[in-house]
């Protein structure tokens, strides 16, 4: 981990030896790129143009001219000196392809989200585990400690190369993802069947649906989902297709540390969430408040960022079972580490695995496995 810890140190806090001036161009015309438009017109940067590989002749934002990145428009001596803030971060696109397509088009100062984040972090706010470089420098020991929770070298290696990339914006170190098989990684020790499964973050039913699939027996479902939108669906699936399964129950509700309401931003698909600037209220409850006698085998959280707050929430119930956890740890920046640590200091027999199943940092999950116990 020194090298990781030492790039930290390094790396934070260079992004005036990158600007070469107060001019820029944005890769990326979407939520993300308009953003990080606003936020830099706000340092008083002055955006020349964006690129968008689906760009439409003609298309302006904000009076800003947004261009195909083979457009001949732009000079020769801008594409290679003028920084591009690549403004993509999501799932589902892979950046290394983008980075070399705009080199070979003459764009030589490309920046990635983890280092344009220097500048304009503070203004846009963590956008699940992207932040300021600098935020890692106040958790180095507990980014040690959480090194030596890996049950395999795939899981220490990976876990080094996340934290390396999110801290040097090297595209090159991340490995390729298991596009195929999230919360059923093929290289881990198989759940136990028939499952008894909590679905928290249900969505529409996808994870139950992918679990039928692949033709594992599910005995029981307990299935969480506070957004309306998202459990109407999750409803008519469960109604439609699982007439078989006789013991399910759905939960129009979030998952969370202790049962009260609170604040939640609806209405967006999967990304709805817990947020202090949602315009919705939601009941939120704790697992261990409401199914206490479930006796779960397997517990899957993808909350959007709550993951943390609802597993203390079931502390009684995953002490007390020990069930098999597939936990995201992608939504906030220190989830990567404070997730996997906190269930190891409740003296449970897990063995801890870390798979990558998306692009750009996202799907990254924690495996819970109940190990052996020492004779």
């Amino acid at each position: 981990m020194n090298d990781v810890l030492m790039a930290i140190r390094k790396e934070k806090d260079n992004i005036d030896s990158l600007m070469t001036g107060d001019k820029l161009i944005i890769y990326g015309a979407g939520n993300f790129g308009k953003d990080v438009f606003h936020a830099a017109v706000r340092k008083g940067l002055s955006i020349i143009a964006f690129l968008d590989q689906n760009a439409k002749p003609g298309r302006h934002y904000e009076g800003i001219p947004v261009l195909r990145p083979d457009n001949s428009s732009i000079p020769a001596n801008e594409k290679a000196n003028i920084p591009i803030f690549l403004a993509v971060h999501n799932r589902d696109v892979e950046l290394f392809p983008i980075i070399s397509l705009l080199k070979t088009l003459g764009y030589l100062n490309v920046l990635t989200p983890v280092v344009f984040y220097d500048l304009l972090g503070d203004q846009l706010g963590n956008r699940f585990w992207l932040t300021n470089r600098s935020y890692y420098l106040q958790y180095e020991d507990a980014i040690r400690e959480g090194f030596s929770v890996w049950a395999d070298d795939t899981s220490r290696n990976l876990y080094r190369q996340v934290l390396k990339y999110r801290v040097t914006g090297d595209y090159d170190l991340p490995p390729m993802p298991d596009l195929k098989c999230q919360y059923v990684s093929t290289d881990i020790p198989s759940w136990k069947t028939p499952l008894r499964f909590v679905d928290c973050g249900a969505f529409d039913g996808d994870t139950i649906r992918k679990f039928i699939e692949l033709g594992i027996h599910i005995q029981a479902v307990a299935a969480f989902e506070p957004d309306e939108n998202n459990f109407r669906a999750l409803s008519f699936f469960v109604r439609e297709s699982l007439k078989a399964l006789n013991d399910i129950t759905l939960w129009p509700c979030a998952v969370y540390s202790a049962t009260h309401r609170k604040p939640f931003f609806s209405g967006v698909g999967e990304s709805a969430k817990l947020s202090d600037a949602g315009s919705a209220t939601v009941q939120c409850v704790s697992l261990d408040d409401v199914i206490p006698y479930f006796r779960p085998n397997l517990i899957k959280m993808d909350i959007e960022g709550a993951e943390y707050d609802a597993l203390l929430g079931a502390k009684q119930t995953i002490v007390e079972n020990i069930p098999g956890l597939a936990i995201c740890v992608y939504h906030q920046p220190d989830d990567l580490w404070r997730i996997p640590l906190l269930v190891q200091r409740w003296g449970c027999e897990y063995e801890f695995y870390l798979r990558q199943h998306a692009y750009n940092g996202f799907d990254l999950v924690m495996y819970g496995v109940r190990g052996q116990p020492d004779n």
